[in-house]
């Protein structure tokens, strides 16, 4: 093979091996005009040079990754789906119309035409006797025919005045097809300044036909039920067809506008062929269960082991595979692969809603008092409605939260449940990895179970260990020294009961500065649990559990406010020291601390002095002491005095309340 990149190494002979070709940098060789540029700026102009040449368009191409929606065992939903050989044989048909006096070898039908019949269509692109002298009636005559044997898999394309009789073809036949096209359509409402246009612009041309065949009334509400799609597709530069003409269309009906393709009346028209073969059926012979098959269950058996072909169990169940095709009434073959769990778990959350509706999929009416209408909560208005919040784990960010919101989207789409977006906020949590820093699996034999840990150390301190362990979205290793040291944190905060003292309403029993780091500790605590920083929230109860060991005696209110901020990580022991302290009720129902904002600051600081970058001492001052009054005093501390030399300081920086920088 020409090699056309050349990479680093310079090498420029032909390829002979795979290894050879480079894909990730290198400059271009033996390409013309692409010769000497880089392989990535040559893709761009390639790109370029196809599009300026009419050759091709640019389009994005989005990569969704698939998460193996079949699965080969027999537990699962199955996927409800037959696939009939004679619907298989069936050509996807496509009827072509043309417009006022055109004809089926006009414009670009007759290329449409055969590119589609490459693509397996059976075309049909009449030419209509009365195309000059339009009636409905003689249109219908010659059309209906052809559309005989429609179905639900082919599609109807119209240009201009086609278009109209493409949907009065809908009406009248009373079918259902995939996909219609209406291209340059001529329909919604004209002015008589239009059809003046129209008689001086095309004289001897039967207009007043072609105005009463336009004017004729069509129910566009029906039409929606006769076909999956209606999509509608006009140029913003068609001298004769208006988009002011099609304000008034169904909101359900897709409404394209194009720049420059005039009245579509080329020869050729790739775009519009890459549009129509959007409709292919490219899963022929595989039949969607009607609703009134539905659900299928899985047939009842005495076994379920994996089949020796590597088929799903069901496959080799016969009795239950064999069936009859929904659509045509043969002989079909059911699918025998079946859905994977999180199939369910994408939506059956929606059926907490109403879940013993046997009537349908879940009431409306409580779908919108669950999930999506406030006013209908009389009791509380401005209560949060629908799932105020989606925490899953990293994996769940791409797979089952995607698949989850299309679940959702789709039932929108068709009616049943009333929100587009099932979920108002998203986090994952992150991956505990082993202690060793690999993943956790059986095979590597490195995995913690959580049994063992709780035997051993309780479940209060494995869950407060979980959440210390990082930042609660990050991949951290398995430390069990650090279990350890949370077991020994709670153990502390047990202990301190002896301390309580039995007096009630005497102030003096702690410091000011144990009242301040119990107000500062309820202020971040409460803080931290609503953004989910749960190790630093754990972090401050440690600090303020070590402060509250150092004094000699605790007031029952101030025990109890660390039971409360302690219990959503070590519930099971706040329990019983809430009980055990004389507290009402169960903590969960206690009402949560709130901090005094007059008590969240201390009456002094501690400021940290450093001298070229490097901290020589510390100083405690009062927290409202003026800047010059800190620099006076960390300067006089003789641990900086003696990095000065005859020169003294020559910057001095204060950081309010933490900290003097010295330069020397």
């Amino acid at each position: 093979v020409i090699r056309v990149v050349v990479g680093k190494d310079g090498d420029t002979s032909p390829i002979t091996k795979p290894g050879q070709v480079q894909e990730e940098s290198g400059t271009m060789i033996n390409s013309g005009f692409l010769d000497g540029l880089d392989i990535h700026v040559a893709t761009k102009k390639i790109m370029d040079h196809i599009v300026e040449k009419g050759w091709g368009t640019k389009v994005v191409n989005y990569k969704l990754r698939d998460w193996v929606f079949s699965r080969q065992r027999y537990w699962g939903e199955p996927i409800p789906l037959v696939y009939c050989d004679n619907c298989a044989k069936k050509k996807q048909k496509a009827l072509i119309i043309h417009g006022f006096e055109g004809s089926g070898e006009g414009n670009w039908l007759p290329w449409v035409k055969s590119q589609l019949e490459t693509q397996g269509f059976e075309v049909f692109t009449p030419t209509l006797s009365t195309a000059a002298h339009p009636t409905v009636a003689s249109w219908m005559k010659e059309l209906l025919p052809l559309v005989k044997e429609f179905g639900e898999d082919d599609i109807i394309i119209g240009h201009s005045l086609g278009s109209k009789a493409a949907l009065h073809l809908l009406e009248h036949g009373k079918l259902k097809v995939k996909q219609v096209y209406l291209v340059a359509s001529a329909i919604g409402e004209m002015l008589d300044r239009d059809w003046d246009l129209y008689r001086r612009e095309w004289p001897g041309a039967d207009v007043e036909a072609l105005k009463k065949f336009w004017e004729t009334p069509i129910d566009f509400q029906k039409i929606s039920k006769h076909a999956d799609v209606v999509r509608v597709i006009l140029s913003d530069d068609d001298p004769w067809i208006k988009r002011k003409t099609h304000e008034n269309l169904p909101a359900e009906w897709q409404f394209d506008l194009w720049h420059g393709y005039g009245h579509f009346s080329t020869k050729e028209s790739p775009e519009l062929l890459r549009e129509f073969l959007k409709s292919k059926n490219h899963n022929p012979g595989w039949i969607p269960l009607s609703a009134d098959q539905l659900p299928l269950e899985l047939p009842k058996v005495e076994k379920y082991q994996p089949t020796d072909t590597g088929e799903s169990p069901l496959a080799a169940m016969e009795e239950w595979v064999k069936t009859k095709c929904p659509k045509c009434g043969g002989g079909a073959r059911r699918e025998t692969d079946t859905m994977p769990n999180w199939a369910g778990s994408s939506w059956y959350f929606l059926r907490y809603c109403d879940p013993k509706n046997d009537k349908e999929f879940a009431s409306m009416e409580k779908l919108k008092y669950w999930m999506g209408v406030p006013a209908l909560r009389s009791s509380d208005p401005n209560r949060s409605v629908g799932v105020d919040w989606y925490n899953g784990g990293m994996e769940h960010t791409v797979l089952h939260l995607l698949y989850s919101r299309f679940w959702n989207q789709f039932l929108y789409d068709i009616g049943v449940v009333p929100t587009k977006e099932p979920y108002k906020k998203r986090t994952s949590h992150g991956l505990i990895l082993a202690s060793d820093g690999e993943k956790m699996s059986k095979s590597r034999g490195n995995v913690v179970n959580p049994d063992d840990m709780v035997k051993e150390y309780g479940a209060d301190a494995l869950r407060t260990y979980e959440l210390f362990m990082g930042p609660f979205d990050q991949v951290v290793a398995w430390d069990t020294n650090g279990l350890v040291g949370v077991r020994r944190f709670l153990d502390r905060v047990w202990n301190l009961q002896e301390k309580v003292s039995k007096e009630t309403g005497n102030s003096k029993l702690e410091t000011r500065e144990l009242t301040v780091l119990l107000h500062q500790t309820i202020k971040k605590v409460t803080e931290d649990i609503e953004a989910m920083r749960f190790n630093t929230a754990i972090a401050k109860l440690m600090e303020l559990t070590n402060e509250m060991t150092k004094s000699y005696k605790l007031t029952a209110i101030s025990y109890k406010l660390l039971i409360k901020l302690l219990s959503p990580f070590a519930p099971h022991m706040c329990e019983e020291l809430w009980s055990l302290t004389g507290g009402e009720g169960g903590i969960a129902f206690a009402t949560w601390p709130a901090y005094d904002p007059a008590l969240i600051v201390s009456d002094t600081m501690t400021i940290a002095v450093q001298v070229n970058g490097k901290l020589r001492a510390t100083l405690d001052v009062p927290s409202d002491e003026s800047e010059e009054n800190v620099k006076a005093k960390a300067l006089e501390l003789e641990n900086v005095k003696k990095w000065f030399d005859e020169k003294g300081p020559k910057k001095v920086i204060y950081v309010k309340g933490k900290l003097v920088s010295v330069v020397v």
